[in-house]
């Protein structure tokens, strides 16, 4: 993207930020639904802890698999915006599927609902790729952090008020009809989402109707980027000690600690404020800090909230627990997109589709991990306490273990 900007392209960039935070708006509206209360659905429906697992894990397996497809899904369409929209409408039906669990036999709904989550991963994985190199495409790449924090501010927010609506339809309404209902809601605040995405264009027109040439590069040339390399052991170590305790903790919760669902919402809203109070405070570490150092500091926050969560007697110490938790996940998370986007190129599509399976993957090994600390007969707490551990872990990986490949410094690309 040309760096400066005519009065017209800052017009239509403008307007494409609004979008940006509009979209994940209503699309935080939907995600109260899912992953949030799809656990507690499934854990109603029957589940057992591994099942939990496979609910939250198996769809990071197929999307580290599509996301393979995604340079091949992009080599048959003109740019990254034609690419994005049909697999972006796809993944949104993750939010629909759950609703028709109850008009399956008693021993297949649990099943359904891991199929539900996991069908529209296949898409979600493009989606996914596609997606991100649109926004950097279309977003003046001086505006990229602060659109980050104000899209992960505003999900925080809508999310948080879609956790408040969805809990009073579950308190309200008898099961299954309630979940059915949230689900069908969710689907329709998705959709709305996608509207937003489909109002998004390139700064500069023409590159509408252009083929825009995909910038190939050889996958070992990936693997041997020092800088690559060190956003790839980041996101890796972090993602796969904060889903970890997925499972554990839903199952702390709702059977060890018998929180009702209007707690669960009240959970939630805690996580959610303590992430959204999170990034007015992220903005000012960035300026002081570097994005690494936030990171190894928010991983270790995580854990020692992570020990509050596995430790705590009631449900009200839980809250703090979720809310701390949360707000550290919130500033970390918003340093590992920065500290990716500081070391690669918007057009790299090798690495934006690498860094995104290795995420998948991460994300696909944690739930099952501490699913299968639960399955083979330890108590959530005492996983959550394992979970704990690997987050401070995550922490100091962060700041130490890139000396391990004799990634010691790796300055930024801009």
């Amino acid at each position: 993207m040309n760096l400066a900007l005519q009065p017209a392209q800052q017009r239509i960039e403008q307007a494409n930020y609004h979008h940006y935070v509009l979209e994940l708006a209503w699309f935080g509206l939907a995600v109260a639904a899912v992953p949030r209360f799809i656990q507690y659905y499934a854990i109603d429906m029957g589940a057992t802890a591994i099942e939990l697992g496979w609910l939250t894990a198996l769809p990071y397996l197929v999307l580290l698999i599509s996301a393979a497809l995604s340079q091949w899904w992009r080599s048959r369409h003109a740019n990254a915006r034609s690419a994005l929209l049909i697999p972006a409408i796809g993944m949104r039906f993750m939010f629909l599927l759950p609703a028709f669990a109850p008009f399956f036999p008693e021993q297949w709904r649990t099943v359904w609902i891991i199929l539900a989550a996991t069908i529209p991963a296949f898409p979600q994985g493009i989606a996914s790729t596609m997606f991100w190199v649109f926004m950097r495409e279309s977003i003046h790449p001086d505006h990229i952090a602060p659109l980050i924090t104000r899209r992960l501010l505003v999900m925080n927010l809508s999310v948080m008020a879609g956790t408040i609506g969805f809990g009073l339809i579950l308190e309200t309404l008898p099961f299954p009809v309630n979940y059915q209902v949230m689900f069908i809601v969710a689907f329709i605040f998705a959709m709305i989402s996608m509207w937003h995405v489909a109002r998004v264009h390139y700064v500069d027109q023409q590159t509408e109707t252009d083929v825009t040439p995909i910038r190939r590069r050889r996958w070992i040339d990936v693997l041997r980027d020092t800088r690559f390399l060190s956003t790839a052991w980041i996101v890796m170590v972090t993602h796969l000690a904060q889903t970890f305790i997925a499972a554990p903790l839903s199952l702390q919760l709702k059977q060890e600690m018998g929180a009702s669902d209007g707690f669960l919402a009240a959970f939630g809203v805690a996580e959610l404020l303590g992430g959204a109070a999170a990034t007015f405070a992220a903005a000012r570490f960035i300026r002081h800090y570097s994005h690494r150092t936030i990171v190894a500091g928010g991983m270790i926050g995580t854990g020692i909230s992570g020990l509050l969560l596995a430790t705590a007697p009631t449900l009200p110490l839980m809250l703090i627990g979720g809310a701390l938790a949360n707000a550290a996940w919130n500033i970390a998370y918003i340093s590992i997109l920065g500290f990716f986007t500081e070391r690669t190129e918007a057009d790299d599509y090798q690495a934006t589709t690498l860094w995104h399976q290795i995420l998948f993957a991460a994300m696909f090994v944690g739930p099952m991990l501490g699913s299968a600390i639960v399955e083979i007969g330890l108590s959530p707490a005492t996983a959550l306490l394992i979970g704990a551990v690997l987050r401070v872990a995550a922490g100091f990986a962060t700041l130490y273990g890139l000396a391990l490949f004799g990634l010691k410094r790796v300055k930024p690309i801009r």
